[in-house]
């Protein structure tokens, strides 16, 4: 009898030895992440490539699950960066010259920068932009026209929302301002008696009074 006990031992043994390792319970792995819930089930996200688990006394082997997702990083590269700042760009360049469109009609006025009193040409241009620059810009045209945050734009690379300035009074001193629209056109508010209007920038008047152009809607300058 004593002999037939130590035998059916050494058989254990020798089948437990046998079987592989992830069959047997193994209460030590530890588990990313689990959530009980009442119905004594047990959900598991697991990194290692298996994860045996115990529960209600029942074996289950669970295959892990990997995380190939890659960690969001902290840095943008530059094209990255550069379509992003392009697309807030464009967005308040939209956002401006809709502001501006709004007051289509709306009278000239000396002095005026609101669309409650009406507009003079460098107060249609403040009143717009000002809602959207980091900093106010100047209230007057050759001071916008000086402003040391507005890059000079050659007229064959003017971009909707650039400035563009004129002389009509004195050669070199800017006393007129506008807003270039694209397709050759500017919005401005012109002269006492005049309404604010859409003009043609290729009109002979407006090229012989050119001055110059300043972009002003940055990077640097955005709110």
């Amino acid at each position: 009898m004593f002999k037939t006990k130590v035998r059916l031992i050494t058989l254990l043994m020798a089948v437990s030895v046998s079987m592989p390792l992830w069959a047997k319970p193994h209460h030590a792995t530890k588990a990313v992440s689990h959530k009980h819930q009442q119905q004594g089930s047990r959900i598991l996200t697991v990194r290692d490539p298996f994860h045996y688990d115990t529960f209600n006394d029942e074996a289950f082997l669970w295959q892990g699950v990997y995380d190939s997702k890659k960690p969001e990083s902290d840095t943008f590269s530059e094209e990255e960066r550069a379509f992003v700042e392009n697309d807030a760009l464009h967005e308040t360049r939209e956002k401006i010259i809709a502001r501006l469109k709004a007051q289509l009609g709306k009278p000239y006025v000396w002095g005026g920068k609101s669309p409650r009193e009406g507009f003079d040409c460098s107060g249609l241009v403040f009143y717009a932009y000002n809602a959207h620059l980091s900093a106010a810009l100047p209230r007057t045209a050759n001071e916008m026209y000086h402003d040391r945050r507005g890059n000079a734009v050659d007229v064959s690379e003017l971009k909707p929302g650039d400035l563009v300035f004129f002389h009509i009074h004195h050669g070199k001193r800017a006393d007129h301002v506008g807003v270039y629209l694209g397709g050759g056109q500017f919005i401005q508010a012109p002269r006492t008696g005049e309404t604010i209007r859409i003009s043609d920038l290729n009109n002979p008047f407006w090229q012989d009074h050119w001055l110059g152009a300043r972009r002003v809607i940055t990077s640097r300058t955005v709110a």
